[in-house]
């Protein structure tokens, strides 16, 4: 049962959030600059590379909350927000981010005290002191 629950919460989490199959995304979509993407569409900025080390979740968010990068005030995205990273072939844009491990998001499935966890075109809630990257966004 626990599983069709988190199913179907990723899939209210998620809809309308990936774009359609068979498009990849419009050029100057992406500005890298000193470390961090612009995202054109969505207006945020993301962190290029994510974290070297893995974190629990809550040491995931102290890691954004303390990165020193381009002068901007990081935090921990919701899986929403990393699902707009996904091109229309279902893949996160390699030149954009060169580095696209599972990375942790900042929502939650509270009555099962987990956090989704970003695994690239698609997403899985996890144990909070599981280990799993980290990238920030502002």
């Amino acid at each position: 049962m626990r599983s069709a629950v988190v199913h179907l919460v990723l899939g209210v989490l998620l809809l309308g959030s990936v774009p359609s199959l068979g498009s990849p995304p419009p050029a100057g979509r992406y500005t890298i600059s000193g470390g961090t993407v612009y995202d054109t569409k969505t207006k945020l900025t993301w962190q290029q590379v994510p974290s070297s080390t893995t974190y629990t979740a809550s040491g995931a968010g102290t890691y954004c909350a303390g990165l020193s990068l381009a002068g901007l005030h990081w935090r921990l995205p919701a899986i929403k927000e990393l699902a707009t990273l996904v091109d229309g072939t279902g893949a996160i844009d390699a030149t954009s981010f060169p580095s696209s491990p599972s990375c942790w998001s900042s929502t939650t499935l509270v009555y099962a005290g987990s956090n989704a966890v970003w695994t690239g075109p698609g997403a899985h809630f996890d144990t909070p002191t599981n280990q799993h990257y980290a990238r920030c966004v502002h």
